[in-house]
Formats: structure tokens, sequence, C-alpha cells
């Protein structure tokens, strides 16, 4: 749910689960209304505690939300925990994840053609002794992954945005106010405004909290 640039490439880190029963308790009692209008069965959906001060929530692994410290320290009422739980919810419901698999395998295709029609240039050009028509397969090359990278950014984008609309009107159809979600983009836009400024939009993977 956190905005930001996408990570380098690298092994992703081991995330520290940790095991608090009253808190489980509690953020089950608060999305279970959301589960129910999103029709997702509250006992297949697994809510997992992220030791971790960073304001963030992700869904991983099928039904699995998880929330880290850092989100339910920066909420202020269980309101705006409730909006994230439903925006985590609405991924779910909606089969995200495996859509957004579907989309990387076929980006990945493509990329793959892409790259071998700009390396079928760079030998023409090796046996022709053209070096225009080499540049231009190289180019055709970084071109073409910088289209597919920042295609799959803005599909992830749209995504969150879906989920963004998705989780009002289940909060609206629980009878709960959308306000915790407003309250908490309004106060993640004020810290970010500055860390993001000069950032292009395009290479987010989320909307920017202003949005």
């Amino acid at each position: 749910m956190a905005a930001g640039p996408p990570p380098p490439a690298q092994a992703a880190p081991r995330l520290s689960i940790i095991r608090d029963a009253e808190i489980e308790s509690l953020l089950r009692a608060y999305v279970r209304p959301i589960f129910k209008v999103a029709g997702l069965h509250a006992r297949a959906v697994k809510v997992h505690l992220v030791n971790n001060n960073a304001i963030n929530a992700f869904v991983a692994g099928g039904q699995r939300i998880f929330v880290f410290t850092g989100m339910i320290l920066e909420a202020r009422t269980p309101n705006e925990l409730t909006g994230v739980l439903a925006h985590e919810a609405a991924h779910i419901a909606a089969g995200h994840l495996v859509r957004r698999g579907i989309a990387v395998e076929n980006m990945t295709v493509a990329a793959i053609l892409t790259m071998l029609a700009a390396a079928g240039a760079v030998a023409a050009a090796g046996a022709t002794g053209q070096g225009d028509l080499a540049e231009g397969g190289v180019g055709v090359m970084m071109g073409g992954q910088s289209m597919l990278r920042r295609g799959l950014l803005a599909y992830m984008r749209g995504q969150e945005a879906a989920a963004d609309q998705a989780a009002a009107r289940y909060l609206a159809r629980a009878g709960q106010s959308g306000r915790g979600m407003l309250d908490l983009f309004r106060r993640m836009h004020q810290r970010q405004r500055l860390s993001l400024r000069g950032v292009d939009p395009y290479l987010l993977t989320h909307p920017l909290p202003r949005q």
C-alpha cells in the first residue's frame, strides 16, 4: 500500500512474522464485515503480522494478508486500519496476484521477442558492416525493455487504484466510513511530498497518495 519507486532487483528480504493473538483477533474483527461484502470466506483468509516499522501492508501467497507493525502504529483509528485491510481484501477478491502473474508472463514473452529481433538486427549489421543498423538494434533492445517495464508499472498502478475504489465500496456496503482511508492517504501525502518531489510518477508501483 505504500507508494514509492520500484525496488532494485535483489533477493527479497525475509519477513519477520510475529504472533500476537490479541492483535490478530482485533484485526480479524475489523475486517470480517469487509470479507463478507467482498464475497471472501473469513476462515480462508489469513492475516499475518510483520515486525517492521514500514507503513505498509500487502497480499501474497494466495489469500494471505501481511500487515506491518509500522502500519498498526501509524493508524490513529480502527477505521484507518479497516480501510487498509479493505484495500488488501480487494486485491484478493479481484485475483490481482494471478492476473499480475499472467501479465508478467505475457510481457516476458514480448521482451524475448523484442530482444531476438534486436539481436537479429545487430547480427545483420555485423555481417554487412552497417554501423547504423547495429546502433538501431541496440536502441530497439533498450527502448523495448523500457516500454515493457513502464507497461508493467502502469498495470500495477491500475490494480492499486482499482483496489482503492473497491475498498471504498466495501466500506460503504459494510456501513463503515471511508474517512479513515482519506485521513491515512492525506498523512502519507504530507510525509512523502518532499521525498517524491521530482520522481517520475510513471516509475512508481502505486498511484501517488494525493491521487
